[in-house]
């Protein structure tokens, strides 16, 4: 389910404050009239750049579940959010397992490393969004100029030589459930012909190409469906957004 402050936060980019909540219901209008994801990269096919295996480090998966309550606030819940980081990891092993795909899981024990992470998880989200934004949601930039170029820049490049790794595998997932409060409000305001949104689910996985450190391959989830908190929906939206995966 797509969280409306999100998408909002994306209309705020491009729009001033005011249009931006006029565009924000729109904005997510048109991401669920389209099929459930949609994906656009540079690469058909991966490749190996040390002979020994294509390696594809998987990197702390950005996730947060929230209620989305009567007053159309979202509140993060902690346990929902832990719950699905484990289900979406389990299935991230199995599709590895079912691809024969080398996966290595980022190790957070390294502090210097940690710091770069964080940068690069907040980094991958401003992206990510300016994507979103630019090639789905048609606000084209005029300085892209109909080019693929998008990038984490050279810092991802410190994980190449200690993961022994082609590719980073960068996921961001916002999921918001309707509480029993929103629930009465969408009825009431459905008998005099209002509309009301629920909770939605928005995310989008990325490749980025670790030599370089642009972005190979970006997939885009977003729809009305789905739970995150219990394993095999879980399974469900974590295929979604790496079924057409690049092999």
């Amino acid at each position: 389910m797509v969280q409306i402050d999100f998408v909002a936060l994306l209309a705020r980019r491009f729009f001033s404050p005011r249009a931006a909540r006029i565009a924000a219901v729109p904005l997510v209008l048109v991401l669920l009239s389209a099929c459930a994801t949609q994906n656009k990269g540079s690469i058909n096919q991966l490749s190996d750049a040390g002979g020994d295996g294509i390696s594809i480090l998987v990197m702390p998966l950005d996730v947060e579940l929230s209620l989305l309550t009567a007053g159309g606030v979202t509140q993060p819940n902690a346990e929902w959010t832990a719950n699905a980081k484990k289900h979406m990891t389990a299935a991230i092993q199995q599709l590895q397992q079912e691809r024969n795909i080398n996966m290595v899981m980022f190790d957070p024990g390294n502090e210097a490393h940690d710091s770069v992470e964080l940068e690069l998880q907040r980094l991958h989200s401003a992206v990510g969004s300016m994507i979103l934004v630019h090639d789905f949601l048609g606000a084209k930039l005029p300085s892209k100029k109909g080019t693929w170029d998008w990038t984490l820049g050279p810092s991802v490049r410190a994980f190449a030589d200690q993961y022994r790794a082609d590719y980073a595998m960068f996921i961001f997932v916002r999921d918001s459930y309707t509480s029993a409060g929103r629930v009465m409000l969408q009825i009431a305001a459905a008998m005099v012909g209002v509309g009301v949104q629920g909770g939605q689910q928005v995310g989008f996985a990325s490749l980025v190409d670790l030599r370089t450190g642009n972005v190979a391959w970006f997939n885009v989830l977003a729809r009305g469906s789905g739970d995150l908190r219990t394993e095999e929906p879980a399974f469900k939206t974590t295929k979604l957004l790496l079924d057409d995966l690049p092999k």
